[in-house]
């Protein structure tokens, strides 16, 4: 929180702009989060991962189609939003911020072991997005270019894969090039974050069309998450704890950026986002404190 008002403060005094924000987000979607991700893998024995990867992936799945579902009845059918609200909280619903909140969590909780999970989790949450995404964007069907789906995160799994598969060693001046400039995704991730909330305003009277997709995004499903997973003590504790945090992560920050590209309403965007950001931090600890309890 305290990085995220840092960020907030320096777009505030001008230290950032927007042109900084882009170059910020670039940086860390291209150079440092994939060089984590293949740290992440390079430092860890593979087998002791191998089944939690397929359950954190089957789990991902499983979330991606019931969010979908739900979003699909539950907000289609309230008579008081209009169309366009209903395309972006549809869309708020179903995707989270899995990069820029949710990998410096679990990687700040777990550290190589709960990004590698959350890397999982993400690279699958991306396939839906630029399917099931595109479709509730645009109100039709995926266009079918799969080569959307390719990002540097996507590539660096892959190779951290093959360094796991095969337990190639990198020499140690790789291995502290990866961790060095890997390890400025947390703060630079949360940083663009914070920077991001400056010129977000929020309507008083959106507030309560608001509360519908966030209490479906940030409370309806990872509470019906924690009790299904309760009963699964089959799969490991450190892939449950990094699929319900990053389940519980608020709506993806590119939701204004997508919304802006395909003629949405990139205001409204931006609105959910703040907020949804803003009561996560308050609904990601107490999901965090069910979990322990139970």
């Amino acid at each position: 929180m305290l990085i995220i008002a840092l960020g907030f403060a320096a777009k505030k005094l001008k230290i950032l702009n927007e042109d900084g924000d882009k170059t910020l987000a670039s940086l860390v979607v291209n150079i440092t989060s994939p060089l984590l991700i293949i740290f992440s893998k390079s430092s860890m024995p593979s087998g002791e991962v191998f089944g939690n990867v397929l359950a954190i992936a089957i789990m991902t799945v499983c979330s991606m189609l019931f969010s979908y579902f739900l979003a699909s009845r539950a907000v289609l059918f309230v008579k008081s939003y209009s169309n366009e609200e209903k395309t972006i909280y549809r869309f708020s619903t179903v995707f989270g911020n899995a990069s820029f909140i949710g990998f410096p969590l679990c990687y700040a909780l777990f550290g190589n072991t709960g990004l590698l999970y959350a890397s999982i989790y993400s690279a699958i949450q991306d396939v839906f997005f630029w399917t099931l995404g595109v479709k509730i964007m645009t109100g039709g069907n995926f266009d079918g270019k799969l080569t959307k789906l390719l990002n540097p995160n996507i590539f660096a799994i892959v190779i951290g894969v093959v360094i796991l598969v095969t337990g190639i060693q990198l020499p140690v001046f790789a291995q502290n090039t990866l961790s060095t400039v890997g390890n400025t995704t947390v703060p630079l991730a949360l940083l663009v974050a914070g920077s991001g909330f400056q010129g977000f305003m929020i309507k008083s009277g959106s507030l309560k069309h608001f509360l519908l997709p966030t209490f479906l995004k940030l409370a309806a499903v990872p509470l019906l998450a924690v009790i299904i997973l309760t009963g699964l003590p089959i799969i490991d504790a450190v892939p449950k704890y990094v699929f319900l945090l990053e389940i519980s992560m608020p709506c993806a920050a590119s939701i204004v950026v997508f919304a802006r590209n395909y003629g949405r309403d990139h205001k409204l965007a931006s609105e959910i986002f703040m907020f949804m950001t803003i009561a996560s931090m308050v609904t990601i600890p107490l999901i965090v404190l069910l979990i322990k309890s139970l």
